[in-house]
């Protein structure tokens, strides 16, 4: 888990690049960078998740 701290203490600017990279996967995140999983979230739903992250990674890298 990530410490309050530092959770607090991340960048706006990073953050925000994140969340519209994500939107570009059809992920949104919430302004405040708190995305949520549930009981009614399946393994499927889960991984797709996980991939649209990777893309948005991969695309905020390229981008730089």
């Amino acid at each position: 888990s990530l410490p309050w701290e530092q959770f607090a203490a991340r960048s706006g600017r990073l953050l925000h690049q994140l969340r519209m990279a994500l939107n570009l996967e059809g992920v949104d995140i919430g302004s405040r960078g708190t995305g949520f999983l549930s009981g009614v979230h399946h393994a499927q739903e889960v991984t797709q998740l996980v991939e649209a992250f990777e893309r948005a990674l991969l695309r905020m890298r390229k981008e730089g």
